[in-house]
């Protein structure tokens, strides 16, 4: 019976990581639309990341994205990393979303990381123009960074 509820709670976990990747990822990919080159590009990209969390959210509730976990950026295609703007810059191409979500598990997981047994879940993703291609949605003209998503708190046993 415990290894079945384990199970449950893993597994719970696990469903929970991947619906929060997949939130930040539409947000990331939604937002970096709004990166037109215009002045107003930059406040248009954040709020479009907040509304779209709000709209994809986990079980039925939303993410809760804000200002905080939404940096504009540049993307370097050659290095392939991500550089920070200056948060208002009409020359951004790129936004990294990283968020942070609290998690309770179902049941027996709690005996295992103690207290009240909530887990810290983080999701990172980058999003970014390709080429000088700017706020455009057809196929093809954005990127992705395979976002990643890890446990705090959780016994490295259980998390993966």
């Amino acid at each position: 019976m415990g290894s079945t509820a384990l199970t449950i709670d893993l597994g719970h976990m696990r469903n929970t990581k991947a619906q929060l990747q997949f939130v930040i990822d539409a947000a990331a990919h939604s937002a970096v639309l709004q990166l037109d080159g215009s002045v107003d590009g930059p406040a248009y990209a954040v709020e479009e990341a907040v509304r779209m969390s709000a709209v994809n959210g986990i079980f039925g509730e939303s993410v809760g994205l804000d200002s905080t976990d939404i940096t504009l950026g540049y993307w370097d295609d050659e290095s392939r990393e991500f550089s920070e703007a200056t948060f208002a810059d009409p020359l951004a191409d790129a936004i990294r979303i990283e968020t942070r979500q609290s998690i309770r598990p179902v049941a027996v997981a709690q005996v295992f990381l103690g207290g009240d047994g909530t887990v810290e879940v983080t999701a990172v993703s980058i999003a970014h123009q390709v080429s000088g291609d700017r706020g455009t949605s057809e196929s093809g003209d954005l990127g992705v960074e395979n976002g990643h998503v890890d446990f705090d708190g959780i016994p490295a046993d259980l998390g993966e």
